[in-house]
């Protein structure tokens, strides 16, 4: 066997083995309950001594009887659409249905960490483990099963949504000085956008 010939074959030889230790396509499935179902065996097994802390547990034996709560929807609310929102427009209008489910993580009821699931297009999968700080300040404020999770990315701002009567109310999960939000105190969404909205007309469009 010639030197260009040899070349050649260890060339492919290491191409199919870099092949073989890739790993397989993330698999999708037809529904967020059974991607969240099947990511909860995965989440249980990556919790380790060293880590049950920051995943929101208090032992690395309590993950072995974690549950799944039940799915919590994610909702964005744009830069673009809070400049141009004017007092007394409808504030449904700014909320933008992500691709999200959140499922928290639950041991006796309690939340301790949460699994996020994506709709990818041709099917869900998982998107994130963990987050514990942000699942249980969000589960705080949650009043009932039709409640949801509203982000504003501009401003790093997180809200349990809800729906009292035809009307959406925001609560804030943590306090924020900027806007004198405070965790818990519910108020009109329509409000709280009117409130944002002169910061966002402000705005770089960059994170805060």
């Amino acid at each position: 066997m010639n030197y260009t010939r040899l070349l050649m074959v260890m060339a492919l030889a290491g191409f199919l083995v870099a092949c073989a230790r890739q790993p397989a396509p993330p698999e999708r499935l037809p529904d967020a309950q059974q991607a969240a179902s099947r990511a909860l065996p995965t989440l249980q097994q990556m919790v380790t001594e060293q880590n049950y802390r920051e995943m929101g547990f208090e032992s690395v034996d309590e993950v072995k009887s974690a549950v799944l709560g039940g799915p919590i929807q994610v909702y964005v609310v744009d830069l673009n659409r809070l400049k141009e929102y004017q007092a007394g427009g409808d504030p449904q209008g700014l909320l933008t249905p992500s691709n999200d489910v959140v499922y928290p993580v639950l041991v006796k009821s309690g939340v301790r960490s949460s699994i996020r699931v994506t709709n990818q297009g041709n099917g869900w999968g998982t998107s994130g483990f963990g987050g514990a700080n942000l699942i249980k300040a969000v589960a705080k404020q949650m009043a009932g099963e039709s409640d949801f999770e509203v982000q504003v990315p501009v401003f790093n701002l997180y809200f349990v949504g809800q729906r009292r009567e035809n009307k959406l109310f925001l609560v804030p999960i943590v306090d924020d000085p900027r806007f004198n939000l405070k965790a818990g105190s519910a108020l009109p969404a329509e409000e709280v956008f009117r409130l944002l909205s002169g910061a966002a007309k402000e705005h770089n469009g960059l994170p805060t």
